[in-house]
């Protein structure tokens, strides 16, 4: 079950991001609706669907995402919630000064644990709520996608010789069939590989331009594929609101943007007699496939013929200051933050040692947090034998010591716990963790031959692998982390190290 989660995890911080886009692309809209053409709004909701689907872009020191201050990773993504959340400890405790040291420790030690497995089951109860509700949706719309299917099935080819008029104009190329069926009270283009044009029966010649040349432009913009692949990423993203309320407006704002572009061929003189049309598609019944398809009054009827009627040829500046205002939004809204700008120091590994990609010495925590709990600052013992460092601690961002080591020497346990990782992270090809308790762990890395199994309890001094010879030959990287900050481990051991 742990893949499901990890998957529900990286579509959660995709959508944490994609809300911020929305919002922004929802106030630039609202604040600039008359100044802005809708198809320049299309293209800062294509960036939507972008970061729907990628967490991954190149990165920007003036990146809005800046704005959440997100954690990066060294592969330029963004995360806000991270692999480990399950094992974050929900409980928080206060000791009496008069309980022993191994008692708070072994009483945390089994909240924490506690804690982890609750949590473990409330991330896997969303992850397994969220694919139900994808299964749901993807049924519900196939269910939707055969019933109109089967309205359309009796349909026939009708020749229209408009319509080549329309391809010259608009450029299209490829061979557009157009069908006509009394099963639809509303036009519409359906096909993905070879986009069809669908009509009502006994359509209003006079109408006809408009509604073909309405349809045309979806065709070209490729509107038939856009519509769909936007649906899935909200099947995808369906329990955040703030996506469905983006992809209707995207939606919408597709369709206006059609609006404007019949009504700057047809000129300005026709645009009452396009919102009479407009108007008599929209008042009736529509074909049900929930917006997958461009359709031609389909929705969004108010909102669109009001702004038809506001529209007004815009001189040459303002069309330029525009596209340049739209694409600086733009290029700030599909770049990641720098990673020195990222809120969260994140990890990169490098050479087999753990390193920091951004140094912030208010972050490393050289206290001891245990102190308000009436416990003393926990004391490890070095897991080998020798006491020589080959790399020291905050040497070139190193956040650990690499204790020198005999070739094949048992690593052993620094202190009581539980084993909380094993396995390759990063470049290590063998990393061991153990929860402590109290928010401490000890990492191992540069291990073979493993001893222990995840969630196995370990005591102080017992073997959990053998020296590993990556790098720089034998030796055990050992770092102390206490709350997901690393501290200096000589400070907390009881060994004179060379």
């Amino acid at each position: 079950m742990g893949t499901i989660n990890d998957i529900f995890l990286f579509v959660l911080n995709m959508s944490l991001t994609a809300t911020l886009v929305a919002v922004i692309v929802v106030s630039i809209r609202l604040l600039l609706l008359k100044r802005l053409p809708k198809f320049y709004v299309c293209f800062l909701w294509w960036i939507l669907l972008f970061r729907l689907i990628s967490p991954v872009s190149m990165t920007n020191n003036f990146s809005l995402m800046n704005i959440a201050k997100p954690a990066m990773e060294e592969d330029i993504s963004i995360s806000y919630l991270h692999d480990n959340i399950s094992t974050i400890p929900l409980t928080k405790m206060v000791f009496d000064s008069d309980i022993s040291n191994d008692s708070v420790t072994s009483a945390s030690h089994t909240i924490n644990n506690a804690d982890s497995d609750w949590n473990f089951n409330i991330l896997l109860i969303a992850s397994i709520v969220w694919v139900l509700g994808i299964v749901f949706l993807v049924v519900y719309n196939m269910i939707s996608y055969i019933r109109t299917l089967s309205q359309i099935r009796t349909a026939t080819i009708c020749r229209i010789p408009i319509i080549n008029d329309i391809k010259r104009v608009l450029k299209i190329k490829r061979d557009i069939k157009i069908y006509e069926t009394d099963m639809i009270d509303s036009p519409f283009v359906c096909g993905i590989l070879t986009p069809k044009i669908y009509i009502p029966a006994r359509i209003d010649k006079r109408q006809l331009p408009y509604i073909l040349t309405h349809e045309c432009i979806h065709i070209k913009r490729k509107d038939y594929i856009i519509k769909p692949f936007s649906y899935l990423l909200l099947i995808m993203h369906w329990f955040n609101p703030l996506v469905w309320v983006a992809i209707k407006l995207f939606n919408q704002d597709i369709e206006m943007a059609c609006d404007e572009k019949v009504i700057s061929i047809s000129g300005e003189n026709t645009i009452k007699e396009y919102s009479h049309t407009l108007l008599s598609f929209g008042i009736k019944k529509n074909v049900s496939f929930f917006g997958l398809y461009p359709s031609f009054g389909k929705s969004h009827l108010a909102v669109r013929i009001n702004h038809i009627l506001k529209l007004r040829k815009r001189p040459t500046y303002e069309k330029i200051l525009v596209a340049i205002f739209v694409a600086g939004i733009g290029f700030c809204l599909v770049t990641n933050p720098s990673i020195s700008q990222a809120k969260k120091i994140t990890q990169d590994w490098k050479g087999g040692h753990t390193q920091w990609s951004d140094i912030n010495e208010d972050y490393f925590y050289k206290g001891s947090k245990v102190e308000a709990l009436g416990v003393e600052e926990p004391k490890y013992d070095n897991p080998v034998s020798m006491n020589v460092i080959s790399k020291d601690y905050d040497v070139d961002n190193h956040v650990g010591i690499d204790i020198l080591a005999y070739e094949g020497e048992m690593i052993t346990a620094a202190e009581s716990g539980r084993i909380s990782f094993v396995g390759e992270e990063g470049s290590f090809k063998c990393l061991i963790k153990i929860d402590h308790g109290n928010g401490y762990e000890t990492w191992y890395g540069n291990c073979k031959e493993v001893k222990v199994k995840e969630t196995q309890e370990i005591v102080k001094g017992e073997p959990i692998a053998v020296i590993g010879t990556e790098g720089t030959g034998p030796h055990l990287h050992f770092s102390i982390i206490h709350k997901g900050e690393f501290l200096n481990p000589k400070e907390y051991m009881d060994v004179e190290f060379q």
